[in-house]
C-alpha cells in the first residue's frame, strides 16, 4: 500500500473574524482563482484529458508555450490551479466508471477478456474520458481480438456518453489551494497561531488568525464562508491505524431512519437519530409552505404593477441566508449523531469487518415524509464517515447487496413486503415476529459470502434466488402467495394457517424435503419480542371490539409496511 492509498483526515481549521479589508482581499484571490480553474477545466476536454497522465504533462506544455495567467494569478497560484482543475478532471471520470461498473456485473455473456478489458478501461480515468471522446485505448500488456474490442467500447462509450449530462465547471467561487510554498506558519507571543498565505502581489502575504493551535502541513485549501467573514483552512494528514486488527468476528449494521444503526446482535446505535430526521423535516416542510404564500403574494405585486410591494417581499421575506444556516445546523447534527454511533458500534463490537448495505437512494420513496426524511440523511455523509471511521478502527467495511434484505423471513426465507411494518417483522408464511432492523442486518450478515448475490445483481433476479431457496427449504412452490388481500386483511383461512406454524406446527423444512419443526424464535438482543400467535390474537381481539370487516374480509394479520 502506497502513502496515496492509505486513509486520510481532513483536520478543518476556522479562523477569527477578519476584518473588511482583508477579507475582500481573500474573496477577490479567490474569485480569480476560480476563474483561472474553470479556464482550464475547460481546456481539460476529454480528448486533451486522455493525452496526459497527470497534470505536469499539462503544466509543462503551458510552460513551453509562455503561458501567462490572464487573471494576474502568479506563477505557484495559476500552477497550483492546473493542479486542481486536473484531479477534479480525475474525480469525475472516476465517478462515471464507478456508476458504469454495474453493467460490466450483469453482462453474463461476455467472455472472460472482454470483462479483464472493460474493467482495464475503466480502471483510469483517462481511458474512460477517451471513451466519451470516441477512442479506443488499446492495451499493451494483454490481447483482445478487435471485434470484441470494439463491442466493449461501443457498449461502454455509449454509457459513460448517456451518464454525462455537463462536464466540471467551478459554479461557485469559495475555494483556493496552496502548497507549501504558498503558506508560512507563524505563532505570536499570545500564542496566537496564524497562517501567512500568497497574495496577488509579490512578497505580500495575508495573514491569517486561527483558532486553537494545531499541526498544519501539506497543501492547504481555504474555503471562504458565504456569509461571515470567516475563512476555514483544510489540512490532509494521514490516519493513524492500530497496531493489530480487531478480532471481534464479522458484524453486519442495517441503516434505519428511527436510528442510526442496528447490528446483527439486535443493539441499535443513535437512538434519537428519528426524531432529529421528525423535525428536520417538518421545519423544512413548514418553511416551505409559508415562503409558497409569500412567493404568491409577491407574484400577485408584480402582476399588479406594484414592483415596491414585490421588491420588500422579497428582500425581507424570501432570503436563503438564514435558511441556509438552519440547514447546515440540521446537517452537521445528523452528521455528528452518525459519527458518534459508528463510533459505539466500533468500541462495542470490534469487527474485524463488517456487512453494510450499498445506500444509492434513488427514485421515489412511499411518501413525501419519507423523501425528505431520506434527504436530512445525506447518504454521502454515512457512506463517507462509515469508511473512514472503519479505516481508522482497523476494520473492513464491506457493501453488499441491498435488494429485498428486509423482507425475507430468517427462520422459513419466505419473501414479501408485508412482512415488514415499521419497525415490526411477521412472517406471512410461518408466523415468526421479530424486529424488522436486525432481520435486515441479519440478512445483510448473510450476504457477505453468498457467492450467488452479488452487489452489483440487479434486485429481480436476487428475488428469484430468495424464492428458490425458499422452495427448497419449505418445498412449497416458489411463487406461494398467502390467500386473501395482503395488504392489510387477509382471510380466515390464512390467518388459521398462519397461527399454527407461529406455534410451531409440522412443517418442511430444509432440503430434500425432510420435516422438522417451525417454532418461532426471537434473535439475540430483541426486548420484550411477541411471538407471532401472540400478535394474531391481540390484533384478531381490536379487530372483534371494532368496526366489522366487510364480508370476506378478516383482521390484519401483514406487517405492510
Amino acid at each position: 500500500m502506497t502513502d496515496e492509498d492509505l486513509p486520510k483526515r481532513c483536520v478543518r481549521r476556522p479562523s477569527k473574524r477578519l476584518n473588511k479589508g482583508k477579507a475582500a482581499e481573500l474573496r477577490s484571490l479567490i474569485g480569480l482563482y476560480a476563474k483561472e480553474k474553470d479556464d482550464h477545466l475547460r481546456a481539460l476536454a476529454p480528448k486533451t484529458f486522455a493525452e496526459y497522465r497527470g497534470h505536469r504533462g499539462y503544466r509543462d506544455q503551458l510552460l513551453r508555450s509562455g503561458y501567462a495567467s490572464p487573471h494576474g494569478l502568479q506563477a505557484r497560484m495559476w500552477k497550483m490551479a492546473v493542479q486542481d482543475a486536473h484531479e477534479t478532471m480525475g474525480k469525475f471520470w472516476a465517478a462515471q466508471a464507478e456508476d458504469v461498473k454495474p453493467l460490466v456485473h450483469r453482462k453474463k455473456h461476455w467472455s472472460e477478456a472482454m470483462r479483464h478489458y472493460a474493467f482495464w478501461l475503466l480502471f483510469s480515468p483517462g481511458r474512460v474520458a477517451a471513451l466519451y471522446a470516441g477512442e479506443t485505448p488499446i492495451p499493451s500488456l494483454f490481447t483482445i481480438p478487435k471485434e470484441e474490442r470494439s463491442a466493449v467500447v461501443k457498449i461502454l462509450g455509449r454509457e459513460v456518453r448517456r451518464r454525462v449530462r455537463r462536464l466540471p465547471r467551478v459554479r461557485k467561487a469559495r475555494s483556493a489551494c496552496f502548497d507549501t510554498d504558498m503558506y508560512t506558519v507563524t505563532t505570536t507571543p499570545t500564542g496566537l497561531q496564524q497562517v501567512e498565505l500568497m497574495g496577488l502581489r509579490p512578497r505580500q502575504r495575508i495573514r491569517v488568525p486561527l483558532l486553537g493551535a494545531a499541526t498544519i502541513a501539506g497543501n492547504l485549501r481555504v474555503v471562504m464562508e458565504p456569509v461571515e467573514r470567516v475563512v476555514e483552512v483544510h489540512t490532509m494528514f494521514d490516519l493513524d491505524q492500530p497496531a493489530d486488527a480487531p478480532d471481534g468476528g464479522d458484524a453486519a449494521v442495517d441503516i434505519g431512519q428511527s436510528e442510526v444503526l442496528t447490528d446483527d446482535h439486535g443493539k441499535r446505535y443513535g437512538k434519537g437519530f428519528g426524531k432529529l430526521l421528525a423535525r428536520a423535516s417538518q421545519r423544512d416542510l413548514d418553511k416551505g409552505r409559508a415562503r409558497g404564500k409569500l412567493h404568491a403574494v409577491r407574484r400577485k405585486a408584480l402582476a399588479r404593477g406594484e414592483r415596491a410591494k414585490a421588491r420588500r417581499v422579497r428582500v425581507n421575506n424570501l432570503g436563503y441566508q438564514k435558511m441556509d444556516r438552519r440547514r447546515q445546523r440540521a446537517q452537521a447534527e445528523c452528521a455528528r449523531q452518525v459519527n458518534t454511533a459508528y463510533n459505539e458500534f466500533l468500541v462495542h463490537r470490534t469487527p474485524g469487518r463488517f456487512a453494510q448495505e450499498k445506500l444509492d437512494f434513488r427514485g421515489k420513496a412511499k411518501s413525501k415524509a419519507m423523501s425528505r426524511r431520506t434527504v436530512q440523511m445525506r447518504n454521502t455523509t454515512i457512506n463517507e464517515r462509515s469508511h473512514f471511521k472503519a479505516s481508522a478502527a482497523g476494520s473492513c467495511r464491506q457493501r453488499v447487496n441491498p435488494a429485498y434484505s428486509s423482507q425475507p423471513c430468517p427462520r422459513c426465507g419466505y419473501v414479501h413486503a408485508n412482512n415488514r411494518n415499521g419497525d415490526r417483522f411477521v412472517c406471512l408464511f410461518c408466523g415468526w415476529a421479530g424486529c424488522a432492523d436486525w432481520v435486515g442486518a441479519h440478512n445483510l450478515r448473510n450476504r457477505m459470502d453468498d457467492p450467488e448475490i452479488t452487489l452489483w445483481m440487479p434486485k429481480d433476479r436476487v428475488r428469484t434466488i430468495l424464492l428458490s431457496r425458499f422452495s427448497q427449504r419449505t418445498g412449497e412452490a416458489p411463487d406461494w402467495k398467502p390467500q386473501g388481500d395482503c395488504s392489510g386483511v387477509q382471510d380466515s383461512r390464512h390467518q388459521a394457517t398462519t397461527a399454527r406454524r407461529a406455534v410451531g406446527a409440522e412443517t418442511r423444512v430444509g432440503g430434500g424435503g425432510e420435516s422438522s419443526t417451525v417454532a418461532v424464535m426471537d434473535h439475540p438482543g430483541q426486548p420484550e419480542s411477541e411471538t407471532g400467535k401472540e400478535i394474531l390474537g391481540r390484533r384478531q381481539g381490536r379487530r372483534d371490539g371494532g368496526k366489522p370487516c366487510r364480508k370476506g374480509q378478516d383482521h390484519d394479520v401483514s406487517a405492510a409496511r
